[in-house]
């Protein structure tokens, strides 16, 4: 069996970081529904709006 080196170690540490960097955007939470519809409707003038815009802490609640 062959010894492990410190450059064997330097080298998998390296690719560890590398993919994780590419991985990274992807371990990125969702939004929530009110953190993307909530500022795009209060965008829209009133007379547009369909329904209400319901709060996030109402969303919050209702969401758990």
């Amino acid at each position: 069996m062959a010894a492990v080196t410190a450059e064997d170690i330097r080298t998998v540490a390296e690719r560890v970081r590398a993919a994780d960097q590419v991985v990274a955007p992807y371990h990125r939470r969702e939004p929530y529904e009110f953190e993307v519809f909530e500022p795009l409707m209060k965008m829209l003038p009133e007379e547009r709006v369909p329904c209400p815009v319901p709060s996030a802490s109402s969303t919050l609640r209702r969401n758990g």
